[in-house]
């Protein structure tokens, strides 16, 4: 290599042929001086690097203290060097805090940030699924537009993919060949390109009009020979080969930010034994953690309190695989990272399920679940939970398969609230957690009472304890006579098929009851209109203040013949025929004492009980 190839690219030759600097090799004074200078600046550059990565991560980890974007995004712009610092946080976690907050809020920041960093958050909004957006990302670069530096604008433009770009242009611009028409007629704003050849009508109105001003500006300004030859791609590109091979580039992206592909992810719900032992954990690839996220975190689940007792060198590993484990979740449900508030609900049902998982596996001890995420696998604990649920969901779909609980016609089972609620939550793809303690704020006859994710073994067994009773009900009214064969010939021979989907066991048992105390014989067939009134002097009776209460007599009716075959099974049995006679009975107060004490039963419409006219 000569001499002069080596100083081009910076090196003292002599500081590398030392036999090429008088007989003895040594440095003169001034080449001295000059190695001297290039490695102390050699070295201040790379102590000011580490100072800023310090800077970062004491950044990130102020952050992650605070309880809203808003804070987070007000601390980041009150840091020092925050043009220099910005570039050095992870891409995901600044984007969800613009998102949070608005871009319009954000702009400071948005302007700061890295080419890279920039793509990054057109990569994370502008698609739906397999589609592009185009208002996304024009959003974006409206936002990215405001700056008044050029040159951190046109990086940004520049580190779109060129497909993206050329699909943004296809999208919101018409582009007019002179050479094939003389003389255009767009309908929207339109100008004539720099060249001469085109004629560039938007046909887009606003905020988008405004970006997409900016970006044909600034690709012209730049080089209008380039940006001639892309309006021209432009014209003639496919929209759906722009489209997949854009997508492609971006999939790559967020493979490297740690979302997996759709397989993988799935991988995460699979089924396993919760009671086998768990693997050792293998060495996991490190992601930052995301503190734009942290609202959630701040709940006092299981989890919180084992990864508050987790050592320091273990706890950047911890967090790494969390954030692989919340991607997956967000690609399996398919949510939008756009999408705030769905990202929110998705990582907080993840967290609770994993925080499941791992009470179970260390039988609620929090110095043991700290040493299992210390040692064990995040994703094999994460299924631990997944599989405890999907257990209770396997218990109610044999219970759906061998007794049948749906009539013809209907898509809703038999159930009453709280376990119609239940039965739908538990057997979802994925089951949910209806808590029965909050009922007292949730009227009964709401169309679905509130879900979550299973967090803790106490939801569990809550659940279980609900599912037994169901299953309990279901061999009651087995005894009793009842069968969906018997009730949906029932329904069609007396013309009420319609009335299917409103049917509920309480219905169809208190109907067989009223039967029973009007003289006409226990059994699941429409109780006759005709006779109300000698039903109604068997139900209820008046206090001396005119109250109207049930009569003894009727209630031992309704809840002897329950509790007669109840007897039968188990004690477990009994009380789940207390439970469904007290429902039974708050229903008949709740919607027949009151008429038939004002006399206005004839005014009603519906009764908690299958009827007919005659």
């Amino acid at each position: 290599m000569t001499r002069e190839s080596n100083e081009q690219l910076g090196f003292p030759f002599e500081a590398l042929m030392r036999d090429g600097a008088g007989a003895s090799g040594a440095l003169t004074t001034e080449e001295s001086a000059d190695a001297e200078a290039l490695t102390t600046e050699a070295i201040e550059e790379r102590d000011d690097a580490d100072a800023l990565r310090a800077q970062a991560s004491a950044l990130m980890t102020a952050a992650s203290g605070l309880p809203s974007a808003r804070r987070k995004l007000d601390l980041m712009l009150d840091t020092p060097n925050l043009e220099l610092v910005a570039p050095l946080l992870p891409a995901e976690q600044l984007f969800f805090i613009m998102q949070e907050v608005g871009l319009s809020d954000a702009l400071e920041l948005l302007h700061v940030c890295s080419p890279e960093q920039f793509r990054c958050f057109v990569d994370l909004d502008a698609w739906d699924g397999d589609t592009f957006v185009p208002a996304k990302a024009v959003a974006w670069l409206r936002a990215a537009g405001t700056d008044t530096r050029e040159d951190r604008f046109s990086l940004k433009l520049d580190a779109l993919d060129i497909e993206v770009t050329e699909r943004l242009l296809q999208a919101d611009l018409r582009i007019w060949d002179l050479e094939e028409t003389e003389d255009p007629e767009p309908e929207g704003e339109a100008f004539r390109s720099p060249e001469g050849k085109y004629v560039i009508e938007y046909r887009c109105e606003g905020v988008e009009l405004l970006g997409m001003k900016r970006l044909v500006e600034s690709l012209y300004a730049r080089d209008a020979f380039q940006a001639a030859r892309l309006m021209e791609a432009v014209r003639w590109e496919l929209p759906s080969e722009l489209e997949e091979s854009a997508y492609r580039w971006r999939n790559a992206r967020l493979a490297d930010l740690g979302f997996p592909d759709m397989e993988e992810a799935l991988s995460y719900f699979a089924y396993v034994d919760p009671k086998a032992a768990l693997p050792a954990m293998r060495p996991p690839r490190l992601l930052e953690p995301v503190f734009a996220l942290s609202r959630d975190v701040l709940q006092n689940r299981f989890l919180e309190r084992a990864l508050a007792e987790v050592t320091a060198e273990k706890h950047e590993t911890v967090e790494g695989q969390l954030v692989a484990l919340l991607n997956a979740v967000l690609v399996v449900d398919k949510v939008a990272p756009g999408d705030v508030d769905a990202v929110e609900a998705a990582l907080e049902r993840a967290r609770d399920t994993l925080s499941l998982g791992l009470e179970q596996a260390a039988s609620g001890d929090i110095h043991a679940g700290a040493r299992i995420l210390e040692t064990s696998s995040l994703k094999r604990i994460f299924q631990v939970g997944v599989s405890l649920a999907l257990k209770l969901r396997f218990r109610l779909d044999r219970l759906a398969r061998n007794r049948r609980l749906f009539l013809p016609g209907s898509s809703e089972a038999l159930w009453d609230e709280p376990w119609a609620s239940i039965f739908r939550a538990v057997r979802r793809r994925r089951p949910r957690f209806v808590d029965c303690r909050d009922l007292a704020e949730v009227p009964l006859d709401s169309p679905a009472l509130p879900e979550r994710a299973f967090r803790t073994p106490a939801d569990l067994a809550a659940a279980e304890r609900e599912i037994a009773c169901m299953e309990q009900l279901t061999d009651l009214m087995d005894t009793l006579g009842f069968s969906v064969d018997s009730m949906s010939r029932v329904l069609r021979e007396a013309g009420l098929e319609s009335e299917a989907p409103f049917l509920r066991f309480s219905t169809l048992y208190l109907t067989a009851v009223a039967r029973e105390a009007a003289g006409l014989g226990f059994a699941f067939e429409p109780f006759p209109l005709t006779s109300l009134s000698e039903l109604m002097a068997e139900v209820f009776e008046k206090r001396p203040d005119g109250t109207p209460v049930l009569r003894p007599g009727f209630t031992e009716l309704l809840e002897g013949r329950l509790r007669r075959r109840a007897v039968d099974f188990s004690p477990a049995h009994v009380a789940s025929a207390a439970r469904f006679s007290a429902l039974i009975l708050e229903r008949l107060r709740d919607e027949l004492a009151e008429p038939w004490a004002l006399g206005t039963l004839g005014e009603l419409r519906a009764f908690p009980m299958l009827t007919v006219a005659g």
